[in-house]
Order: C-alpha cells, then sequence, then structure tokens
C-alpha cells in the first residue's frame, strides 16, 4: 500500500496512483476520502515481470525456478560476472546491479 502524494498500490492485478498535488491529497485526507489519480489492470505477465525485475535487486534475489526456460541468458550473465546463483537463488552481482534493467529486460 502507497501512502502520501503519488504513491502506488497494488492489490491483486489492480494498482492505482494517489494523486500527486499535496493539496488535494492532504484535503482528501481530512475530509476522509481518498483521491485515486489513475488506475490500471495489471495481467499476470506484467505481474510476474515486475517480479523478476524487483527481485533481481534484493540481497535474496529471484528463486532459480522463476527463470525456467531462460537458461541461456543466466548462464551468459553469470560468465559476465552479472549474475551467481546461491541457494537456489540468482542474484545480480555488483556489477549486475549496475546493469540491472538490462538483466532483468532478458528475462521479461
Amino acid at each position: 500500500m502507497g501512502i502520501g502524494p503519488s504513491a502506488f498500490s497494488t492489490i491483486g492485478l489492480r494498482r492505482w496512483q494517489n494523486v500527486s498535488d499535496y493539496r488535494a491529497y492532504t484535503n482528501a485526507l481530512f475530509s476522509g476520502r481518498l483521491i485515486v489519480g489513475s488506475t490500471e489492470t495489471l495481467t499476470s505477465e506484467m505481474k510476474r515481470g515486475e517480479r523478476i525485475a524487483l527481485s533481481l535487486r534484493t540481497r535474496e534475489g529471484i528463486p532459480a525456478s522463476l527463470l525456467q526456460g531462460k537458461d541461456e541468458e543466466v548462464s551468459e550473465f553469470s560468465k559476465l560476472g552479472l549474475m551467481r546463483e546461491s541457494e537456489g537463488n540468482l542474484l545480480l552481482t555488483p556489477a549486475g546491479k549496475l546493469l540491472a534493467d538490462s538483466v532483468a529486460e532478458a528475462f521479461i
């Protein structure tokens, strides 16, 4: 759940963004209302792609099972020193974190 102006929230496949104007947001908050600036419905494929892209950036990485069928890409990134495996998870190396968007794009 996102709290504050411009914050995003996601529940299931529904995502919304609070209005970005802090005055409108504050007025709505004190009036007991929420002002949604935009909404979107995600597909399960979009949600999977976001999970991959965001999880790769974490200390825990992403379960290798989520990247099944991408063995060639995983192998290439490992050879380049951008990715490593640890306890069944794939993690970006410090060099890989500098190129996180490009690495994630190969799996989405």
